[in-house]
């Protein structure tokens, strides 16, 4: 028997903005992510999308486990879903991608230059659009669950 997945802790650490590049603290933090790539913030991100990618995949498991939804069925909601998601959506969900990956040649001639307030700005400016396209798959997990969780509800199938 599969589990349910388990909640991750909520986000409480904060993006570097390059408003923040300024100070050498601050600089000095990015130059450390460049090195190591550990970046609090995006990884909490990062650890809320892939639960709630998870949670939605385990839920969809769950009601075709129950032998009371076939796939097809959950393919036609899943869709739906997905279209209603993508038309109430506030932002494009292809700018945060298309921002990163305009945003590398930056990042990567910052890290090339060897300044460290160079190297702040840059990563500031993509590991935003990281997070931003990482928020963005949460909240599109976060209503496919909310449709899985209805669905359980209306065949009775408990999600537990």
């Amino acid at each position: 028997m599969t589990r349910r997945p388990v909640a991750v802790a909520p986000v409480t650490a904060s993006p570097i903005t390059p408003d923040q590049c300024g100070d050498t603290a601050i600089q000095a933090r990015a130059v450390a992510m460049f090195d190591d790539g550990a970046d609090p913030y995006v990884d909490q991100v990062g650890d809320q999308s892939e639960y709630w990618d998870r949670l939605a995949r385990w839920l969809r498991w769950k009601l075709e486990k129950s032998g009371k939804a076939d796939a097809a069925q959950l393919d036609e909601l899943q869709y739906a879903a997905e279209d209603a998601h993508r038309a109430g959506a506030a932002a494009d969900p292809f700018a945060a991608l298309t921002g990163f990956l305009e945003s590398t040649a930056r990042f990567d001639e910052a890290r090339k230059s060897g300044d460290p307030r160079r190297m702040c700005d840059a990563y500031a400016v993509t590991s935003t659009f990281v997070a931003i396209d990482l928020l963005q798959r949460t909240e599109r997990s976060k209503a496919l669950s909310a449709v899985w969780a209805a669905e359980a509800a209306r065949l009775g199938v408990a999600l537990d």
